[in-house]
């Protein structure tokens, strides 16, 4: 697996993202993996919008579609775990593990 470490403060703001898109895109899913397994989607976007369904992203969680980049503000400790991007409904190789320092 290509897994990339990313740090964030309690309280602060991370962004990362895939290294690039390749062109056109129709929808872009994030999930996280919590520690204990469990799966949950953070954001997701396709024609119909953005949707954010868990109220631990709700209103803090924003994706960039060009670049397919996700903004997490408001860190807490719900926010550890590995993420993993879908982008035209293919799970990408890249993923990214949160850590909060």
């Amino acid at each position: 697996q290509n897994e990339k470490k990313v740090f964030g403060a309690l309280g602060g703001t991370v962004s990362f993202g895939p290294d690039k898109l390749s062109l056109p895109v129709t929808s872009i899913i994030w999930k996280q993996i919590s520690s204990s397994g469990v799966v949950v989607k953070a954001i997701e976007w396709d024609d119909d919008g953005f949707v954010t369904p868990k109220p631990r992203f709700r209103g803090i969680t924003e994706l960039d579609r060009q670049t397919g980049q996700i903004t997490i503000s408001n860190l807490s400790a719900d926010h550890n775990g590995v993420y993993t991007i879908d982008i035209n409904s293919k799970e990408q190789e890249q993923r990214f593990r949160l850590e909060l320092l």
